[in-house]
């Protein structure tokens, strides 16, 4: 995994680590599958209190500590809602189209 990117997970198991003083946050450390079925072989933890056996995507940033050694963080990625995913469809089919009438010397550049 890169330092830094997306990815669908799906999170088989989780253990409480860690509280904050006033549990006002918890450390999980998990094990997932990724989108192929295949066993995730690194040390991951998150503060997301997410559900078991359901595909998330997941932004993930790896971590290095003398103490604990290698690990990656994961941050549930929220959900956009209907009105952003339409936003971004038609942005999509804007920029196809303004490159077609570019290409066409319909448009200026």
């Amino acid at each position: 995994m890169a330092a830094k990117e997306r990815r669908i997970l799906t999170i088989v198991e989780k253990e409480a680590v860690a509280h904050g003083p006033d549990d006002d946050w918890t450390l999980y450390e998990v094990k997932a599958l990724d989108e192929a079925g295949s066993h995730v072989d690194f040390r991951l933890k998150t503060f997301d209190d997410v559900e078991l056996d359901v595909e998330l995507e997941f932004e993930v940033e790896h971590q290095s500590d003398e103490r604990y050694g290698d690990s990656f963080l994961l941050k549930k990625v929220k959900k956009r809602s209907k009105l952003q995913r339409s936003v971004d469809e038609l942005r999509d089919r804007v920029e196809v189209l303004e490159k077609v009438m570019k290409d066409a010397g319909l448009l200026p550049d």
